[in-house]
């Protein structure tokens, strides 16, 4: 459970400093997203080691559906993962509260589609134009690659990958959130971790946001929570 919470810890504040809001893109651009989103799940998988659970509860729950993680695993292995999500959700803010409050007003929190937001920094919010639909499959289709890669890569029979990844297996996921980050992030801010997602929300309600954290692109929370648990179960 430590190890999972430390890991969780740094994939957090590696994946979600690298944000360019307060910034704009002068300090920054999409690409500073990916980069962040790949090097914090592999480092963070370095320090958790392998657990199955990969410091995201839909990879938790889907290996111990289609992979043999013990269920009596999931209730332990997801609260450590969020434990690390919000407390490096935390920190971050922590750190950036001077630049949230020149770029937005002292004591201003904003939540898109708002001018100016910053909660993005620490959840994911869905594009304008996009409508439930695209937003659902924005979610379902990269949660479903990332599913089946990592199984790939987990397999101890897959004749392409010797013994299943190895050593190399940290830097696969690196280059797999990597990779799913930059085709699906555009519309949806590439929402596949439940842990990451929940935790930014809560902490950000919780710092002083308004509560459309939770209503936002019409209730877009309940929609990438709903993708994501298809997609584990089907």
């Amino acid at each position: 459970m430590t190890l999972v919470y430390h890991g969780a810890l740094a994939q957090t504040t590696l994946g979600v400093s690298v944000q360019s809001a307060p910034g704009g893109t002068s300090y920054g651009s999409y690409q500073s997203l990916p980069w962040g989103v790949g090097i914090g799940v592999m480092l963070g998988i370095y320090v958790a080691g392998d657990s199955g659970s990969y410091l995201n509860p839909a990879l938790t729950v889907s290996n111990a559906i289609w992979r043999g993680l013990p269920l009596r695993s999931i209730p332990i292995l997801v609260v450590s993962q969020f434990l690390g999500c919000f407390v490096g959700s935390g920190l971050i803010y922590a750190n950036y509260i001077p630049a949230i409050d020149w770029y937005s007003g002292d004591g201003v929190r904003t939540v898109p589609p708002t001018s100016k937001a910053t909660a993005a920094i620490f959840a994911t919010y869905p594009s304008s134009f996009a409508p439930k639909a695209s937003q659902a499959f924005s979610i379902i289709i990269p949660c479903a690659i990332i599913n089946i890669v990592t199984s790939a890569l987990k397999d101890d029979y897959n004749n392409g990958v010797s013994k299943a990844g190895g050593n190399f297996f940290p830097l696969a996921m690196f280059f797999l959130f990597y990779s799913v980050a930059i085709a699906f992030g555009w519309e949806t801010g590439g929402a596949v971790n439940p842990a990451l997602d929940l935790s930014g929300r809560l902490m950000s309600d919780l710092v002083g946001y308004p509560s459309t954290v939770w209503s936002s692109g019409g209730h877009y929370f309940w929609v990438r929570a709903y993708g994501i648990l298809s997609q584990n179960l089907s």
